[in-house]
């Protein structure tokens, strides 16, 4: 089970872009479960009689993850039945939040279990088959959240206050098999055995510097743990995305990171599958004085041109190229990000780009531009232009990018043609016949994200 966490995202080209917000959507005090409709409604009776009908219950939804409702249905044990969880509490007995699951007997829905959780909230819940057996484990990770916390929705803060618990599941009932404290937690199968690992990622605060491991557990089909492997990474004070990729029988798991409050890098846990050898790629380079994945910007290794392979962001100055803030003529320099691959030596690049998250595209440059071509940003306009550097030092327009929201384009009636939408934005461009260039092969280079 592959897991893409991305926690924030930042616009890369000198703007600034607000972090997903994690809402606490939980009902009020004292008052009674949603109303579920149609076959569930069955599901929302069994409940209510699990719990003698009481008028207390809090139902609680998971913060983070794919799922996010205070009942949810998923199929555990591959019978193409699925079984069903409720999540709550009672404050009338304790802070702490419970979890019920129900299974659909005879079109009825019988309760197997009702556990008592580790926190007052539900942080997330997730699915993984970790022995191979073809039945899935609930892995449920809970938190502790103060008052300021549930209002600032920063549910990162307190990293020792969050802990996963994983249960298997059988005809008889739901056990605990593991409980783990951590920062991150990844899952994953790295090995391509059909048996899912975790990945456990801690940062300490504790010291002067934070310090930053990772545990990945691997079991067996008894749910012993015959891996555990610490490992010592590079020192970050927040972790933002985890993603990986196979190649040439290595599984790679790219995390991303910042070491202070401004400055981000990317560490790697490489793992051979056919042995299960474990090495960190990167922490000699992260570690030296100048580390090779060090970057100002908050962007993160993804698969960018969907070659199967994973490209690690750096920056790199482009002296012909400025961003153009709002309402005032002012410039700042306009930064390309380079996206490389993993080697033995180090970092190759794959290619350079001016990289706009916002709005979900990229522009890719090629070296004869840097040195021939300027680029200007408008913020206010996001509006992307290039312009050819002619010997008397005047500049001739090339071509030109623009986003429009959709109702702006459906009165427009200008110079720009469309290139494409995504239901939301329009991406339009305006060429200069007179520059020279070819007008196809530069609008190759314009790359909306998916």
């Amino acid at each position: 089970m592959k897991k893409i966490i991305a926690i924030c995202l930042a616009f890369i080209i000198c703007l600034s872009f607000s972090a997903c917000d994690f809402s606490i959507n939980t009902v009020d005090n004292l008052m009674r479960p949603p109303k579920l409709s149609g076959e569930s409604s069955l599901l929302q009776v069994a409940f209510e009689k699990s719990l003698d009908n009481s008028d207390s219950i809090v139902m609680k939804n998971p913060i983070s993850g794919d799922s996010r409702s205070s009942f949810l249905f998923y199929d555990i044990d591959s019978d193409d039945i699925q079984e069903a969880f409720a999540f709550y509490s009672d404050p009338s007995i304790s802070e702490v939040a419970y979890f019920s699951v129900f299974k659909m007997v005879n079109n009825e829905w019988i309760q197997v279990a009702n556990l008592k959780g580790r926190g007052e909230e539900i942080y997330e819940i997730d699915f993984a088959d970790l022995n191979g057996d073809g039945i899935l484990e609930i892995l449920i990770s809970w938190t502790f959240l103060s008052d300021d916390e549930k209002n600032s929705n920063n549910s990162f803060s307190k990293t020792s206050d969050r802990v996963l618990t994983v249960y298997n599941y059988s005809d008889v009932g739901i056990n605990l098999i593991k409980t783990e404290y951590f920062t991150k937690v990844f899952v994953d199968d790295f090995n391509n055995d059909k048996s899912d690992e975790i990945l456990l990622i801690n940062i300490n605060h504790s010291n002067l510097s934070s310090r930053t491991t990772a545990r990945i557990l691997r079991f067996d089909n008894d749910y012993q743990v015959i891996i555990d492997k610490n490992l010592i990474l590079s020192s970050m004070i927040n972790i933002y995305n985890i993603v990986t990729d196979n190649v040439d029988g290595h599984t790679r798991i790219f995390i991303d990171g910042s070491i202070n409050e401004n400055t981000f890098i990317s560490e790697i846990i490489d793992i051979k599958q056919d042995d299960f050898q474990i090495s960190l790629p990167l922490y000699d380079m992260n570690t030296s004085d100048s580390p090779l994945t060090l970057r100002d910007s908050q962007i993160y290794s993804f698969d960018v041109d969907n070659d199967g392979v994973v490209e690690i962001p750096t920056k790199e100055t482009w002296p012909n190229a400025v961003n153009i803030s709002n309402n005032t003529d002012e410039s700042t320099p306009l930064s390309l990000t380079v996206w490389s691959e993993i080697s033995e030596g180090g970092l190759v690049t794959d290619f350079k780009c001016l990289y706009n998250i916002s709005y979900n595209y990229f522009y890719v440059i090629s070296d004869d531009w840097i040195e021939t071509v300027s680029a200007s940003y408008h913020e206010n306009d996001s509006l992307l232009s290039f312009y050819e550097i002619l010997p008397d030092g005047t500049k001739n327009h090339i071509i030109s990018f623009k986003l429009f929201n959709r109702n702006e384009w459906r009165d427009y009636n200008g110079k720009f043609a469309k290139i494409s939408e995504d239901g939301i934005f329009v991406y339009a461009y305006m060429f200069n016949d007179d520059s020279g260039y070819n007008e196809t092969n530069l609008l190759k280079n314009f790359v909306i994200v998916n």
